[in-house]
């Protein structure tokens, strides 16, 4: 059985090397050491403030909860399975 396919880009948290700002709110400063959310996605690579880092990831949680719940109906609800 091959490996499950995860659906998100590579989510990592990590310290800051240097002072930059947030990627989504440029008034967001991240301090060297400070902790923020790096996103991997291909060669992009995207940098946010934990502030907004956490607002995008509950949002995004919402979301694939809704998923799962209209995907568990539907395999509830389909009369054949294959």
């Amino acid at each position: 059985m091959p490996r499950p396919k995860s659906f998100l880009p590579q989510l990592i948290v990590d310290p800051a090397e240097r002072a930059h700002k947030c990627r989504h709110n440029k008034e967001h400063q991240i301090l060297r050491g400070h902790t923020r959310l790096t996103i991997k996605d291909g060669r992009d690579v995207l940098r946010y403030c934990s502030s907004c880092a956490v607002k995008f990831l509950q949002a995004d949680l919402e979301e694939i909860r809704s998923v799962i719940h209209q995907l568990e109906s539907a395999l509830n609800s389909d009369p054949v399975q294959s």
